[in-house]
């Protein structure tokens, strides 16, 4: 547990993208973390807060076909796309 790159707080959902990249919603740290399909921490996004590209509470993860990626926020009353 944790907030460093890697860590997690409270680790919410869970997707794989097309290219089998494993991303995690941890609402405890408002972020999402990408890590490639052998676990190397990728990428990490993610502030917290309220309005457009902040989170609050992530309550759902989805990667489209497109590469697209939403985030339901709970706390937000929101879905955003990254």
């Amino acid at each position: 547990m944790g907030s460093s790159g890697g860590q997690f707080l409270s680790p919410e959902c869970v997707a794989v993208d097309p290219l089998g990249f494993i991303l995690v919603g941890d609402s405890g740290n408002a972020r999402v973390q990408i890590f490639q399909p052998d676990g190397a921490l990728v990428r990490v996004f993610g502030k917290r807060g309220a309005g457009p590209g902040k989170i609050r509470w992530i309550s759902g993860l989805h990667v489209t076909p497109d590469m697209d990626i939403i985030v339901t926020d709970f706390k937000n009353h929101c879905m955003q796309i990254f």
